[in-house]
């Protein structure tokens, strides 16, 4: 791939001398005394946004389908800018990651136009990032009659900023903002802002010598790519080869002018085409040699000068073998073979690469066995104490064998092409210490439970290792972690230091791997403009790894905003990043949304993320129809409070919140073209709703089901149990009894939902949730909070998991050191507890926002319908905080435990028991 490294170096010396010009340009602004870049706001990106700015809507990140946020509008010309706000969002035009000098003397000012403004709403202010906070702001005059006026402030930065390392010191980078709201008034009011001399002065040595624009490396010109949009690079057929591109160019004249021209192998088959007005273009090369090729690709305009030039390489195919089509069950899964188990060959057809699950059935259980195309070994066989007999493999497109030994009457052989399903590591047998209280993920659990997935995503796994070998044997393939690359950082924009972290060990070994993370666009205000670099810089290293090994492993992404209702909108940006993710490793690679659905006691409320869901594949494969199939949710329960947590409201049974959306996925058309599934979260998710995720995806992704299992199960979206169980009513429901000297009230502490780790909390059905609280005053005797339960029946288990916190960390969140370790109990009367499944797990990381707080888990068996639940402020060890001491406890929830039969119950100690002993 010469002719794409000299491209790629033609590129680099391109930027460099931008990079040249902007330093240039800095210092002369810099003497000027002005040390925004681009002030006037009339350079472009590269792909028609404002270079150095971003365009930003700062309001709840939620909203229905089909919402389009509509930025700020910028108009620029003659040194003149003219801003339109609407009412009803707060917009913003801003400025980062330039740095001021602490302890200097500055002056911000400009020349305003306003009317209409209503009362002063928009605002000109200036804060530093990282905890530095509010410098100065400047609120614009609601209306100037149409004359120019004049704004100022003078200010000094705090010298307190020059503290912590360098690298901190660094990273203490300031932000310009422009912003402008009318919430509450006519939706169709506009305002219009008229800008000009935007100038952030040093008046001082101290801020003239410590303070610069931005890095010319946030600025610099972003080349436009030709991309390649369908089929993927691996897949163009021999027989017919034609390739879609898309451009996203915004020459004179427009786009239509302009001319893409393509030759294969140098002096190949060649084709050119008008590109369309939406920047796409068809190119047909006819019967090509199967195998790879090269390919140059180039834009010119009307005049014959060339605006862009892309190389790529490419394989052609033949033409995929014929055979039957199957019957598609689900969106997940396509039946091959469903027949009367006999001894002998099955001959089944698989009419694309894909994963295919193979699984024996009925009274031949115990003895079947099938082995696949003339391995070694069988893939199809019971092992010792797991319940199916089952195999998987990804198996090429084409006719396949199994044959079967081993057979008795009344079983059936069942044959499925399936889609790609993933799950976190178990974490390896040989290091029980990494595991945490109360999950029991080692691996005799995961095979009873979770052997489901096509991939795991393994955390160090070594060759040799037994974890390794075991999977290896059952055919599965795994994704390699990069070491945490959270490409969406500013400091990630930079691509010498994100480009090792993309190309890990792992990657240079030949493994798929997974990036985390990506933004999905422009949802947020550290998007819009910034998102762009990031997005750039990102495919600009995937297409040269692309470059340098085209068969090499998928580099597969996460996508962070996917659960906040993001979905893909700047094609001009992102049409190259999600086309160079899905063309990674032969076409291997998938675009992951982390799909963290919150759940509401209003069951309705969770159509608005399905619909979320969907509108993000269908924004992918908009862009890139190559990705059809290359989309894959990734589903995480993120219960434990204190860490990063899904809303989830404790009155919702989450087995029936992830029932509902795996079912979802599987039968509604608007996720036919669904890539996958993930359910992962080992380290947050409780060992019931991790095992009723694996049940869900064998019942849907793997035996195609379509019925509402939690319904079978008799699971409900609020089981009802527990009444007012975040004390939003007070303490209505509940008795209280205060220990001698003590108390026990409700209270309200505001923001403590939020600083509980909860997300999604911005949505307005939910923005206050999570505040209610019992507050427990310690006396010289144990106070007593109890609630009658009734419904429950006799023999089956019951979880409850509840969150306690210090009363100073509920209000304050993190802002000292550690308190002592909850003192708090919980019992069931009329019910007994199975012990070896409690656990308590103190959370008291994630930053000053968050609390202190330690989640509790117990399990009991009804012995009675009607059971009374008590909460003592003291520990099981009857030891009590000095009296005075505040505790709060919310989020109560009470739900039953899932088992396939109560029988289970054994089986899920002694797996709890030996990891306790292997811990040790």
């Amino acid at each position: 791939m010469k002719r794409h490294e000299s491209a790629s170096s033609r590129t680099m010396a391109r930027t460099a001398c931008f990079c040249a010009a902007a330093l240039a340009i800095a210092a002369v602004r810099g003497a000027d005394g002005n040390i925004f870049f681009n002030p006037d706001m009339t350079l472009s990106d590269g792909m028609g946004e404002i270079a150095g700015w971003s365009r930003d809507n700062i309001g709840d990140s939620r909203r229905p389908e089909g919402w389009d946020p509509g930025y700020a509008k910028v108009k620029a010309s003659g040194g003149e800018i003219e801003i339109v706000f609407s009412c009803q969002e707060m917009r913003s035009v801003l400025q980062k990651y330039f740095h001021l000098a602490p302890g200097g003397k500055f002056r911000l000012s400009a020349e305003v136009k306003t009317s209409g403004m209503y009362g002063g709403r928009a605002v000109m202010s200036l804060y530093a990032d990282n905890g530095g906070g509010h410098v100065k702001a400047i609120t614009v005059p609601d209306s100037t009659s149409g004359e120019w006026r004049k704004v100022e402030a003078e200010f000094t930065t705090s010298s307190q900023w020059e503290c912590g390392s360098p690298k901190e010191k660094e990273a203490r980078h300031f932000i310009f903002q422009i912003c402008g709201a009318m919430h509450g008034q006519d939706p169709a009011h506009v305002v219009r802002m008229g800008l000009r001399r935007l100038t952030l002065e040093p008046l001082d040595d101290v801020a003239r010598r410590g303070s610069h624009p931005i890095d010319p490396k946030y600025v610099a010109p972003m080349p436009r790519r030709i991309v390649p949009i369908a089929p993927l690079l691996s897949k163009v057929s021999a027989e017919d080869a034609e390739m879609l591109f898309y451009w996203p160019g915004e020459p004179e004249g427009g786009v239509a002018a302009c001319k893409l021209s393509a030759k294969v192998d140098k002096s190949g088959a060649g084709a050119s085409v008008p590109l369309g007005s939406d920047g796409r273009a068809l190119l047909k090369f006819g019967r090509l040699t199967p195998g790879d090729h090269t390919m140059a690709l180039s834009v010119v305009d009307a005049a014959g000068r060339e605006l862009a030039a892309s190389e790529y390489l490419f394989t052609a195919v033949p033409p995929p073998p014929q055979g039957p089509s199957g019957q598609r069950l689900n969106n997940f899964v396509t039946r091959l073979h469903d027949a009367p188990l006999a001894d002998g060959d099955v001959r089944f057809f698989v009419s694309a690469d894909g994963w295919v699950w193979m699984s024996v059935t009925g009274a031949a259980d115990a003895e079947a066995k099938g082995t696949l195309d003339g391995e070694g070994a069988p893939c199809v066989l019971r092992r010792k104490g797991e319940p199916f007999n089952d195999g998987q493999r990804f198996l090429a497109a084409g006719w396949h064998t199994l044959r079967v030994e081993g057979a008795a009457k009344g079983g059936r052989l069942r044959v499925h092409a399936v889609k790609t399903l993933v799950t976190n590591s178990p974490l390896p047998a040989e290091k029980p210490s990494r595991l945490e209280p109360g999950l029991a993920l080692m691996m005799p659990f995961h095979r009873r439970y979770g052997t489901l997935s096509t991939f795991n995503v393994i955390n160090g796994i070594a060759p040799g290792t037994p974890l390794k070998d075991d999977l290896d044997r059952r055919g599965l393939r795994y994704w390699g972690n990069t070491p945490g690359a959270h490409v969406w950082h500013p400091a990630r924009i930079d691509r010498e230091d994100l480009a090792p972290r993309v190309e890990s060990d792992a990657w240079k070994a030949g493994m798929d791997v997974i990036v985390d993370e990506n933004p999905v666009d422009v949802v947020y205000e550290w998007g819009s403009t910034l998102s762009r670099r990031n997005s750039f810089i990102y495919s600009e290293i995937l297409w040269d790894m692309y470059a340098r090994k085209p068969h090499g492993g998928a580099v597969n992404t996460y996508y962070s905003d996917s659960n906040y209702g993001a979905y893909f909108r700047d094609r001009k940006c992102y049409t190259s990043e999600i086309s160079a993710i899905v063309n990674s490793g032969d076409g291997r690679g998938f675009v992951v949304p982390e799909s963290y659905a919150p759940s509401f006691a209003d069951e309705s409320l969770s159509a608005l993320w399905e619909g979320y869901f969907a509108h993000f594949l269908k924004s992918a494969i908009d862009f890139v129809p190559a990705a059809r199939g290359r989309v894959l949710f990734w589903l995480a329960p993120y219960v434990d409070l204190g860490r990063w947590t899904s809303y989830d409201s404790p009155e919702v049974d989450l087995k029936a919140h992830y029932a509902r959306l795996v079912r979802t996925m599987a039968v509604d058309p608007a996720f036919a073209d669904i890539g996958g599934i993930g359910f992962g979260a080992a380290g947050s998710a409780n060992d019931d709703i991790r095992r009723w995720g694996f049940r869900l995806v064998r019942h849907y992704c793997l035996e195609g089901a379509t019925d509402d299992l939690a319904a079978q199960y008799g699971i409900k979206w609020a089981p009802g149990f527990v009444k007012n169980c975040e004390f939003a009513d007070g303490l209505e429901g509940w008795t209280s009894v205060a220990g001698e000297g003590g108390g026990i009230a409700a209270e309200k502490i505001k923001r403590y939902g939020w600083r509980q780790g909860r997300q999604n909390l911005s949505f307005p059905a939910v923005r206050n949730l999570g505040d209610g609280v019992a507050v427990f005053t310690s006396g010289s005797t144990p106070g007593r909070l109890e609630q009658k339960l009734s419904g429950l029946v006799p023999g089956k288990h019951y979880t409850l998991e509840y969150t306690v916190a210090d009363y100073a960390s509920a209000v304050n969140g993190q802002d000292g050191k550690a308190p002592p370790p909850a003192r708090m109990s919980a019992g069931l009367s009329g019910a007994t507890e199975v012990r070896a499944l409690a656990y308590r797990r103190r959370n008291i990381g994630g930053g000053k926002n968050y609390s202190f707080l330690t989640n509790f888990r117990h399990v009991f068996r009804a012995d009675a319908s009607e059971c009374t639940l008590t909460f003592m402020d003291r520990d099981a060890d009857g030891q009590m905080f000095p009296a005075g001491t505040k505790q709060v406890v919310n989020h109560i929830v009470f739900k039953p435990y899932y088992l396939e039969t109560q029988d289970e119950i054994d089986e899920v100690v002694a797996l709890f028991t030996d990891k306790s002993k292997a811990k040790k």
